[in-house]
């Protein structure tokens, strides 16, 4: 069955569907591309008329699993291992070593997030720098996110198995010490490796960010290369200033050598080091950054030197405890409650609330740190959140478990506030959380999802079925478009296609 093509007209009309859906930009010299990936998702659903398939769709729109056949056949995804090789070394031998210099310490912590990642070689890139970089990487607490609107590439990132492709321009390092070769002559991931990125479906123009509940708070890099320029205009300077607020302050943002000239956006300021355009979430001017450096004079990496660390008997050690607590449990009474009289004054409430919605967390902090009284929960839930978006996680921890102290019934409070126990490492604290989320409210969907993501990372298999069919169940009763209540902003169609990426 061959479905017939489409005329200029309706590949206008089919462009200006795709931009709205997934914010990708067709020109009219890419129409050929876009008809041919049109054609074959006209095959993946068994119709022979691309042109009524597309009336359609005009006229339905797009259900969730749709879209992800639409992000199969329509992105690139074309990606290898070290791309852009001069960047890198300055991201090797600059940019990380001064953030790991800042952080040593301090928290030992870094996050970073690879948007678009498609089938992983880039996170897997940098997780395999980081490692070359610290020696006493157990002793770190390291984020690296991967996202994509792909949840087929996501597969095959999670699976981690590569052939010589993925390799042209490659440092031989890199491949000797951080793969092993598979009986078919492929490369896979190291486990160790694996274990230090977190893929997620995430689409960059509908999806809710940032968020702590996605991990896309308070990223010290942003990696998004070779991504923006498929967008229109208009759709990369929303993406630039949604990534505005995901970066801490004094993070990088880096995009591919193409696309420097289209961020625009005022806070986000470039400068160069060798022949390569950074960019910086400062208040400081270009000359007081890093100083310019020539790729010559950058430090040169003995190979010779270099050996894997082999200290891996500490690293991601499953807890015990997880999961063998009761679903019914009862919360430790707080050594103080707050009785629920005074609130904080309506005007200093919505110019906090107003900043927050800005992306303005450090002056959400500023009004609302000063609250004397410490009783409105709201207040204090809100000053967690802020303060959880500008990496003060552990800061944040204390208002959250003040906030529940005071409204020790609401589910949203105890459910934000086991995300912030996750995010620190507290598990068994997270755990407990979300348990309470659930006897407090059997259909709070998203506590399940999260205790499925948990037993996923914990390898505990029993679990992920128990509560993956929970979630699925729960999300029968909802439509695609209804919002999750405390995902802040994913859609139940959404949420239902990353279930079946856990499970499939």
């Amino acid at each position: 069955m061959h479905p017939q093509k489409l005329t200029h007209d309706e590949l206008q009309v089919l462009g200006d569907f795709i931009s709205e859906k997934m914010g990708l930009h067709f020109t009219p010299d890419r129409f050929m591309e876009l008809e041919r990936g049109f054609v074959n998702i006209t095959k993946d659903f068994g119709h022979a008329d691309a042109s009524a398939y597309l009336k359609k769709k005009i006229t339905s729109g797009l259900t969730p699993e749709e879209l992800d056949i639409f992000a199969r056949h329509l992105t690139t995804g074309e990606t290898y291992f070290y791309r852009e090789e001069e960047r890198l070394l300055t991201l090797e031998s600059v940019i990380l070593p001064e953030l790991i210099k800042q952080r040593r310490d301090t928290t030992k912590s870094i996050r970073i997030w690879s948007a678009g990642c498609s089938s992983g070689e880039e996170p897997y890139t940098i997780a395999m720098i980081l490692r070359k970089l610290l020696p006493d990487i157990h002793k770190w607490k390291i984020s690296i996110l991967a996202t994509d609107i792909n949840p087929q590439a996501l597969k095959k990132a999670e699976v981690g198995i590569y052939s010589n492709w993925s390799f042209r321009g490659t440092p031989e390092w890199l491949k000797q010490n951080y793969f092993t070769r598979t009986t078919d002559g492929k490369y896979e991931v190291k486990p160790e490796v694996k274990k230090m990125v977190t893929f997620s479906v995430l689409n960059l123009i509908d999806d809710s960010y940032p968020t702590l509940f996605t991990k896309t708070n308070s990223t010290d890099i942003l990696f998004c290369r070779n991504v923006l320029m498929y967008f229109s205009n208009d759709t990369i300077r929303k993406i630039i200033d949604k990534f505005y607020h995901c970066i801490a302050d004094e993070g990088y943002f880096l995009v591919s050598l193409v696309e420097s000239h289209i961020v625009t956006n005022k806070g986000l300021v470039p400068f160069k080091i060798g022949g390569s355009t950074f960019f910086r979430k400062t208040k400081k001017h270009p000359e007081h950054l890093t100083p310019i450096i020539h790729p010559s004079e950058l430090p040169v990496f003995d190979e010779s030197e270099f050996k894997i660390n082999t200290e891996e008997a500490d690293l991601y050690v499953s807890p015990q405890f997880l999961y063998d607590m009761p679903v019914e449990y009862s919360v430790p009474e707080p050594e103080t409650t707050y009785p629920a009289e005074e609130k904080v004054s309506s005007s200093v409430w919505d110019q906090a609330k107003q900043a927050f919605e800005a992306g303005d967390y450090d002056r959400s902090v500023e009004l609302l740190a000063g609250v004397s009284n410490e009783t409105d929960a709201d207040a204090m839930m809100l000053l967690a959140r802020a303060y959880a978006n500008i990496g003060q996680l552990e800061t944040a921890a204390e208002w959250s478990n003040k906030a529940v102290a005071v409204d020790k019934t609401n589910k949203d409070y105890h459910f934000y506030n086991g995300t912030i126990f996750q995010e620190i490492g507290k598990i068994e604290e997270a755990v407990n959380s979300f348990e309470k989320v659930i006897y407090l409210d059997s259909e709070y969907v998203i506590a399940y999802f999260t205790l499925a993501l948990l037993a996923k990372q914990y390898g505990k298999q029993k679990e992920l079925a128990r509560y993956t069919k929970s979630t699925l169940l729960l999300l029968q009763k909802r439509k695609d478009d209804d919002v999750i209540e405390g995902s802040e902003g994913l859609s139940a169609g959404r949420l239902r296609t990353i279930v079946h990426s856990l499970i499939n």
